[in-house]
C-alpha cells in the first residue's frame, strides 16, 4: 500500500509536470483512426496505441476545428478499461486534452501490443460544410510534450511516433460516393428550447432495441441519464428537469446523445435558461 501511494503522485507528476528521464520512441506509436459522417452525426476519434512497455498513464492533446466539430465525451477503451483517473479537458476552443492513469500501474498497466486506448465523441455541427478537416495531435509549445506516455514506475516519460489523420465530411444530399447510413430511430428537438426548468425529449424507434439517452455539458461530462435500457417502439417521451445529482445546473448550452445497439448515435443541443 505505501509503495502504491508512493508510486501514483510520481505517475502524475510525470504526465502532467515532467520527470527524471524521458525519451524519443523509435517503434511506440500514437494514433488517430480516420472517421468520416455528415452534418449532425456524432462520429467518434479513436485512439490507438502500439507500446512496447507497461504504460502506467498517457496525455493527449489534440487540435480541431471547433466551428465545425463540437466535442461531447470521452471513452477509455478494453486496453484501459482498468484505469482509474481519466477525463477529458476542452477548456480551450479547438482544443481537447484527454488523460488516464492507472492508481495500482505496476499491477494494472496498458500491457505491451496494439489496438484502442481511449475515444473521443464529436458531434459534427448542423451548418458544417462538407470537406476534409485535420485531426492533430499538437503540443502547445515545444517544451511541454502534452502527448506522451508514462512508464508504469513514473519516472519515465515517453514521446512516441504521432500519427494525425482527418475526418471527412459528406454532403447530406448523397450526391457524393457513399451512402448515408440508414437510421431507423429519430432524436426529437426538445421542447421547449430553450427552456427553464423542465424540457421533453422524445426519441421514436422502428424495433425494440437497447437505448442509452444521457445529457452532457459543454466539457463533455455528463450530467444526466434520461434513459437507459429496452426501449419500445414507437415513441417515447422523457422528461429532465435541468439537475444533476439532484442538484440544479446552470444556463448554459448542453447536448443530448441517443445511443441505440443497433440504430447508432444522434446527438443535438439543447439550451437551459434560467
Amino acid at each position: 500500500m505505501l509503495r502504491m501511494l508512493f508510486v501514483v503522485p510520481l505517475l502524475i507528476l510525470a504526465i502532467y509536470v515532467g520527470c527524471w528521464g524521458q525519451y524519443y520512441s523509435e517503434s511506440d506509436t500514437l494514433s488517430i483512426i480516420p472517421a468520416d459522417g455528415v452534418a449532425g452525426d456524432t462520429i467518434s476519434i479513436t485512439f490507438s496505441l502500439v507500446n512496447t512497455f507497461n504504460v502506467g498513464g498517457f496525455q493527449i492533446r489534440m487540435t480541431f476545428d471547433n466551428s465545425t466539430f463540437g466535442p461531447i465525451a470521452m471513452h477509455l477503451a478494453s486496453r484501459s478499461s482498468h484505469y482509474n483517473l481519466f477525463g477529458a479537458d476542452f477548456n480551450t476552443p479547438g482544443v481537447a486534452i484527454l488523460y488516464a492513469t492507472s492508481w495500482n500501474p505496476l499491477s494494472t498497466p496498458i500491457v505491451p501490443g496494439s489496438g484502442a486506448i481511449a475515444s473521443l465523441d464529436f458531434v459534427i455541427l448542423n451548418d458544417a460544410q462538407p470537406g476534409s478537416f485535420n485531426f492533430n495531435f499538437e503540443d502547445s509549445d515545444s517544451l511541454s510534450h502534452q502527448n506522451s506516455l508514462s512508464n508504469c514506475v513514473g519516472d519515465s516519460l515517453v514521446i512516441p511516433i504521432l500519427i494525425s489523420s482527418q475526418v471527412e465530411i459528406y454532403p447530406s444530399s448523397g450526391i457524393n460516393e457513399r451512402s448515408p447510413i440508414p437510421r431507423n430511430s429519430e432524436l426529437s428537438q426538445n421542447y421547449p428550447n430553450p427552456f427553464n426548468g423542465t424540457t421533453r425529449i422524445s426519441f421514436t424507434l422502428e424495433k425494440t432495441e437497447m437505448i442509452e439517452l444521457k445529457v452532457y455539458n459543454p466539457l463533455g461530462q455528463m450530467v444526466a441519464t434520461l434513459y437507459s435500457g429496452s426501449a419500445p417502439s414507437g415513441e417515447t417521451t422523457v422528461y429532465w428537469n435541468s439537475q444533476a445529482a439532484g442538484r440544479d445546473v446552470s444556463s448554459g448550452l448542453y447536448f443530448y446523445r441517443i445511443y441505440g445497439s443497433q440504430s447508432g448515435a444522434i446527438t443535438k443541443t439543447m439550451t437551459l435558461l434560467k
